[in-house]
């Protein structure tokens, strides 16, 4: 059904067929959340999106494609601590994901918490040499630019040569045991 009005371009009518759909038979939760979740993005319904989210992580379904999605919804609707709790659990499951510590230093830097934002900033770098290049144009990273913790860990060689591992940088962050 839902995926039929999706069809008609009713999206509305489908994320209720999907809603329905779960409430009766919670075998299909994780593929219909996630649906639903990708629907509720579409839209830029941002709480739609974090309801399926949170509904997915109460039933066990993780992953990094969910913690980014979900975090990056928790960010728009202003929840950045929330956010940053889902990244960082994401981030104890799969440490060497240069996704979500990229998304970490961006919420660090947009609440200015330079030492955090500094240390996921270098992971992102250490794990994918290119998230240097992006950070410098980032608006997130925008007022940071001259500056020299940015400048160093936006510089992939440095972060080559000097990086700690991804696991020893959640562990600095205090992010290292789940809560």
């Amino acid at each position: 059904m839902g995926h039929a009005r999706l069809d008609q371009g009713d999206v509305d009518g489908a994320m209720s067929a999907f809603l329905d759909a779960i409430a009766s038979d919670p075998r299909y939760v994780p593929a219909l959340l996630s649906r639903l979740e990708i629907l509720a993005l579409h839209r830029e319904n941002h709480i739609g999106a974090v309801a399926a989210g949170q509904v997915l992580r109460e039933r066990g379904v993780g992953g990094v494609v969910m913690a980014s999605a979900l975090s990056y919804s928790l960010s728009a609707i202003g929840d950045t601590a929330e956010a940053l709790a889902v990244i960082y659990a994401g981030l104890r499951d799969e440490p060497r994901t240069e996704t979500l510590w990229y998304n970490a230093a961006c919420l660090h830097a947009k609440l200015g918490q330079t030492n955090k934002a500094e240390i996921a900033l270098s992971a992102a770098v250490r794990l994918l040499p290119a998230n240097g290049a992006a950070a410098r144009t980032d608006e997130d990273f925008e007022r940071f630019r001259d500056e020299a913790w940015f400048l160093g860990a936006t510089d992939a060689a440095r972060q080559t040569r000097d990086g700690r591992t991804a696991e020893q940088a959640l562990a600095v962050l205090g992010m290292g045991e789940a809560p």
